[in-house]
């Protein structure tokens, strides 16, 4: 689809917004999702829907990359936050490149010389 291609209007209104209204590696706070997280990760909320249950994160990523994850993808969060469900935080990546991303959670805004290795980039809220 035109509006949605790597050059589409979309993506170029978006650009646009996010050079004029936010800093350089920061798009805006994370929106946090209110539900209980599983017992087994106490970092991530599942939902119920037509009988399958699904991660909260996942669905935000969905909407955000407006497709469905491959077999053996996950869900990555580049601000660091599990709770955060704001779908610009969020990338569908191989599970290796998702838990490298806690080394940038971790140094990221608090060493000036690290750089974020990872793309997307990592970005700090």
């Amino acid at each position: 689809m035109v509006l949605f291609s790597r050059g589409g209007k979309v993506r170029q209104a978006y650009k646009q917004i996010c050079d004029h209204g936010t800093k350089p590696g920061q798009i805006s706070s994370c929106k946090e999702h209110t539900y209980v997280t599983t017992k087994a990760s106490n970092k991530y909320a599942q939902v119920r829907f037509e009988g399958w249950k699904y991660y909260v994160h996942i669905i935000a990523c969905m909407v955000g990359c407006e497709v469905a994850p491959l077999p053996g993808l996950e869900a990555s969060h580049r601000c660091g936050n599990p709770r955060c469900i704001t779908p610009e935080h969020l990338v569908f990546e191989d599970g290796d490149t998702n838990k490298s991303r806690l080394c940038c959670h971790k140094y990221l805004g608090v060493h000036p010389r690290y750089v974020c290795p990872h793309e997307p980039c990592c970005i700090v809220v």
